[in-house]
């Protein structure tokens, strides 16, 4: 009998050694499986600030803020464009940051499949967002309806540009998308808030380089096909194929955002822009 309840005891002994052990080994391998952030992937994610403005570059979504404010939806800025019928969006391109500092930032993006490559390139200075967007091919390949995208916030229902201004159409319940008829360029082109929270909301004011692919401005007012929510939109396109021979470069698009207090200073910079403009064309013709 005395040999049976040492026998017990002695069991219960090892078995809770070995589940002691067991719990341990559990332990020690939760330990070595941990990691810490995959720094490829965080350094995806880049806040670029200068003053009240931001931009915010995550995996190729880029968004554009003004204090706590984000005036962007959260596609701020996406090119768009197909091949052979497939479409490609940038933010579900493979990227790679080559570049960044406070103010700067440069990446390129990717697309399983296709030979094309873009370059990104952002900067911050005195309240301007500037960007540029080359794309270079490593074959001779035809690139159709291609076009940069900006989105703005619903409260943007104001729009001007140096010769018109006017108001963003209002969409149907099921309508998805209507255009801004212009008889003018719409570069320079501003966006103005409007409601209740427009005190809020700085003006936005946009000059797209001419001597790139991309630039021809549309203005419009689009609706999200999910959320189903009201946007402002800003396309810049060009020819409806684009035609990029073996390791040809060229930049699709180059320009600048600016921030505005005061509407005031939104009419000030187109003069600025125009002024600008004319003395170029000056310079050239002499």
């Amino acid at each position: 009998m005395r040999n049976r309840l040492k026998s017990k005891i002695a069991y219960l002994y090892v078995f809770f050694i070995a589940m002691a052990l067991l719990h341990g080994v559990r332990l020690i391998r939760k330990a070595c499986d941990y990691r810490e952030a995959d720094p490829g992937y965080t350094k995806k994610e880049v806040v670029l600030e200068n003053g009240a403005l931001r931009l915010v570059f995550s995996n190729g979504y880029i968004t554009a803020h003004c204090g706590q404010l984000q005036f962007t939806e959260n596609s701020g800025v996406a090119c768009f464009f197909s091949v052979k019928g497939i479409p490609y969006a940038s933010f579900k391109g493979v990227w790679e940051i080559e570049k960044i500092s406070q103010v700067e930032l440069s990446a390129a993006s990717e697309w399983p499949g296709l030979p094309i490559k873009q370059n990104w390139h952002f900067s911050l200075k005195d309240g301007k967002i500037s960007w540029q967007v080359n794309l270079e091919s490593s074959e001779d390949i035809v690139i159709n309806h291609i076009g940069l995208v900006l989105s703005f916030k619903d409260i943007y229902r104001k729009w001007a540009s140096f010769y018109e201004h006017g108001e963003m159409p209002v969409l149907d319940v099921l309508q998805q998308k209507q255009n801004i008829n212009s008889q003018f360029a719409l570069n320079p082109l501003g966006l103005v808030a409007n409601g209740k929270e427009k005190k809020y909301f700085s003006a936005i004011g946009l000059n797209f380089k001419e001597d790139v692919f991309l630039k021809e401005v549309l203005l419009s007012s689009r609706r999200d096909m999910f959320s189903k929510a009201m946007f402002s939109c800003v396309s810049i396109g060009g020819e409806e194929a684009l035609k990029i021979h073996k390791n040809e470069k060229i930049i699709l698009s180059s320009g600048e955002a600016c921030i505005f207090n005061k509407q005031k200073e939104l009419s000030e910079y187109f003069i600025e822009v125009k002024t600008d403009e004319e003395q170029l064309s000056a310079r050239s013709i002499i």
